[in-house]
């Protein structure tokens, strides 16, 4: 199914983009990914026992957990994608377009398995049902400037897909501690880097196309469970994204 790409990255990232095609190292293959069989879209995203222990013991060993993404839920998000009759919503304060996902129809049962790797994360916090904040498709403007290095602040479990253009890129947790600081006061989500950039290109990854990337927020951050560090890379014409946060 590909590769999870372990690839150089930032502080100026757009030219990192530009040479990024001969640094490939450290690959993680999709046979590292948890996956299921679906007969409707997004059935890959609703875990059994073992896969909730699976993605949880993953993200809190290295900040994230991934999932192969299902033929069915590519061709059903493709096709949310290229519908004409489907405007793609202009988001307030300059945010990202984004058109809904099936939220109706298929949040619930993705929301509830996430549910559960929040309560196997984190089983001292108080269990209650969960609700997705998104649960949508995002396609940047093709002029969008990059991200800066962060982690997500609010929600509980962030999940992220690219259907079109580059992936997120992201540090391993247990990796980012030696690369970057971070603030400890509760509004302050930028990462700042702490090596130079061709130290920090050993270990930037990004995430494969065909899967989908789950992580923890600063929410439910603690020593066992860490946030992951992660950016978008310049928006390019086309690049499409799936992006589901749950609260």
């Amino acid at each position: 199914m590909g590769l999870l790409l372990t690839y150089c990255g930032l502080t100026q990232l757009t030219n990192f983009i530009s040479r990024i095609g001969s640094w490939i190292t450290n690959s993680v293959t999709h046979s590292e990914a948890n996956s299921t069989e679906a007969s409707s879209p997004f059935d890959e995203l609703v875990l059994s026992k073992s896969q909730v222990s699976k993605v949880a013991k993953d993200i809190k060993s290295r900040g994230f957990s991934v999932v192969a993404m299902s033929d069915i839920s590519r061709q059903y998000l493709n096709q949310i994608r290229n519908d004409a009759s489907i405007a793609w919503t202009p988001a307030p304060n300059g945010g990202v377009p984004h058109k809904d996902a099936g939220s109706a129809q298929f949040e619930p049962k993705v929301t509830d398995s996430l549910a559960k790797v929040f309560n196997e994360l984190r089983p001292d916090m108080e269990q209650k049902p969960l609700k997705a904040q998104q649960f949508e498709l995002r396609q940047p403007k093709p002029d969008s400037a990059p991200e800066s290095w962060h982690i997500d602040r609010a929600n509980k479990l962030v999940v992220l897909s690219t259907l079109e253009g580059r992936g997120t890129l992201f540090v391993p947790s247990n990796k980012s501690k030696s690369l970057f600081m971070m603030s400890d006061r509760p509004g302050d989500i930028s990462a700042v880097r702490l090596v130079p950039q061709r130290e920090l290109e050993k270990h930037v990854h990004e995430a494969a196309p065909g899967t989908f990337l789950l992580m923890a927020t600063r929410e439910i951050a603690n020593k066992s469970v860490p946030a992951l560090i992660h950016c978008s890379p310049p928006a390019t014409d086309g690049r499409t994204t799936v992006l589901i946060r749950v609260r």
